[in-house]
């Protein structure tokens, strides 16, 4: 078994989780070939400051993609997370879960995990 990161961790600053394991297994991912934006909820805005429908995922393109606006995604590797739960416990938006009880809304970030590192899900 491994701890799966959900979706309550995108956008979060907070590394409380890297800073505990005792095996340094948790990496962050960036995606370098453009991003997607989801509009800040209060404004609608993106981070060219242009307004976005509200609910609305948008593309930008690598060369307009703002790099303090790139969202990062924190993923445990499973062959070397020893399931200790150090990470789990000191979440501060509850977005890590042991493999085995991630909830249905978030299984799709199990295959992400795994994907991240070139696995298939076990």
């Amino acid at each position: 078994m491994t701890y799966i990161i959900a979706e309550p961790c995108i956008g979060t600053k907070d590394r409380s989780c890297v800073e505990v394991c005792p095996v340094d297994c948790i990496y962050e991912f960036v995606d370098e070939i453009g991003g997607y934006v989801v509009p800040d909820p209060s404004t609608g805005a993106g981070p060219d400051k242009k307004v976005i429908p509200r609910g609305e995922a948008v593309h930008i393109p690598p060369e307009n993609f703002p790099k303090e606006a790139l969202v990062a995604q924190l993923f445990i590797h499973p062959e070397e997370c020893i399931d200790c739960g150090a990470c789990e416990s000191v979440c501060p938006v509850t977005a890590i879960f042991a493999e085995a009880d991630v909830p249905d809304q978030w299984k799709k970030y199990v295959a992400m995990q795994y994907e991240a590192f070139g696995l298939q899900p076990k």
